[in-house]
This record gives C-alpha cells, structure tokens and sequence, in this order.
C-alpha cells in the first residue's frame, strides 16, 4: 500500500472515531452538528404528530424515524419504504431503528383504499420525481377525515444525492397538498433562522469544506476534536437567540397538518 493510502486511511481512521463520539444522527447531543434540526423537530413537529390516532402509515419512513413522535397508547405505527442506505442498525445513525413492516414505493402503496386513519410523511417529498402522485396516493389509503402530516427541508443543503429535487415554502407546499385533495388545517415552520445559520454552519465545516482540496480535508481531520467543541458552542449561541426570531421567514423546515378532502383537487378547482 502506498504512504499516500497508508495517510488517507488513517485519517478517515480518525474522522470515524470523532464522529462515532459525536453520538447518533437522530438522536443528536449539542455538540453534534445535527443536533438543531432535531431540536427543531422535536419542539415543532412533535407535538403535532402526537395527536394522531388509530392505523398510522409513514411512507418514506426510513429508519422508522416519525415512531419516536406518535403516542404509543393511541396509535399503531406501520412504517414504509423503498431499501435505502439507511441502516436502522446503525448506531451512528440512530439508536432507535425500526424495521419496515412493509417494503414499498410511495407511488404504489399495496393497501386498499380507506384503511390508514392517519398518514406520515417526514423528509421525503423533497426525495421523488413526482410528489403529487405520492400525495395522491397517501389520499387513497387514507380513511375519510384522515389526517397527513407532511414535513420537509428548507433552510438544509442538498443532501442524499442525486435524488433532492426541490425545496417548498410554507405557501408552496400549502398550495401542493390542496392541489392533491387536502384541506389544510395547520402550516407551520421548524425552527427559526438563527437554528438554521447555526445547522448550516456546521454542516459546511464539517461536510461541504473538506471535500474541496486535499488540504482542507487534512485540516478538517487534524481539527475534528476542535470541530465537536465548535459546534457545541454554535448550537448553544443559537439557543439563547432562536427566541429572538419571530418571522418565520428563514425555517429549517416546514410541517404541514392536512384533511382529507371529500374529493380530490377539489381546493385546486376553486383556485
């Protein structure tokens, strides 16, 4: 093996342990670079995810991440989705995996009509082609007044590559679900912008800057202990601000509560 290998092995070597201490993705201590969209997911989202009841469905649902948000006494989780990377073993990921009970694409759920009394679907539109068949679909399955809660990225980089196609508004994404048949009962953004300066900053110092040049990755490696201490104290700074922000106009993300409509695009109709 040559020295350069020998090198770049043992840094990536390092990188891992550092990023192993950091603990896991989903479940992120304040000095992980994550650990703001979390925060902003469990403070915006959660509670809205609580109040579903009955047959719930996630589509998309990965590491069966949306669980952790649902009130196990009132509500049984059935999680969905394609084979993806996503280990729910990975303890780097996440300590809290859930295998999929069913092994499907959003575009063709294999469920008849009518049976979920609600639907999930966290992280994922912004991931396929065509998110109105999707929705679409998650209208068919669900029962009449069913519920969608629907949360996606904003203020977050390009991420799972080559499938990240888009990015919504409030109003945008608003305007998608009433197109595919919902009546929107609840808009609301996750996090503030001083979260999102905050996640985005540690996500370039920790991601994007290291894959430019050789030496920056060195560097990046060689300061990965300092890395954990930074963003520790990024995140901290950004939870004395976030209350400061009250504008809603730069979110991490955005989370959407719709009903089922008595027929489809019948919102879109009256536009």
């Amino acid at each position: 093996m040559k020295i350069k290998d020998l090198v770049k092995l043992g840094l990536d070597r390092w990188i891992g342990f550092w990023d192993g201490l950091q603990g896991p993705e989903l479940e992120p201590p304040i000095w992980h670079s994550h650990f703001l969209a979390l925060r902003s997911l469990d403070t915006d989202l959660g509670p809205v995810c609580r109040k579903l009841t009955g047959l719930v469905l996630d589509i998309g649902a990965g590491t069966g991440f949306g669980r952790r948000y649902l009130d196990a006494r009132r509500a049984r989780y059935v999680p969905t989705d394609l084979r993806t990377h996503r280990d729910p073993h990975d303890t780097r990921v996440t300590r809290r995996g859930e295998k999929l009970a069913v092994l499907c694409s959003g575009y063709a759920l294999p469920f008849h009509d009518d049976c979920f009394d609600a639907v999930m679907a966290h992280s994922l539109l912004e991931h396929v082609h065509d998110p109105v068949k999707v929705l679409g679909e998650a209208r068919r399955v669900l029962a009449p007044s069913g519920i969608l809660v629907v949360s996606v990225p904003f203020c977050f980089p390009v991420h799972g590559l080559p499938d990240d196609f888009r990015r919504w508004t409030c109003q945008g994404l608003k305007l998608e679900m009433e197109r595919a048949g919902f009546e929107v009962r609840n808009a609301l953004p996750v996090g503030n912008g001083f979260y999102s300066l905050a996640l985005n900053f540690n996500l370039l110092l920790r991601y994007t800057l290291p894959v430019r040049s050789r030496v920056l990755y060195i560097l990046s490696a060689i300061c990965r202990p300092l890395l954990l201490v930074s963003q520790a104290v990024v995140n901290s700074i950004a939870l004395m601000l976030g209350p400061l922000d009250r504008t809603g106009s730069l979110p991490g993300g955005i989370a959407l509560e719709a009903k089922k409509t008595p027929e489809p695009l019948a919102a879109a109709r009256n536009l």
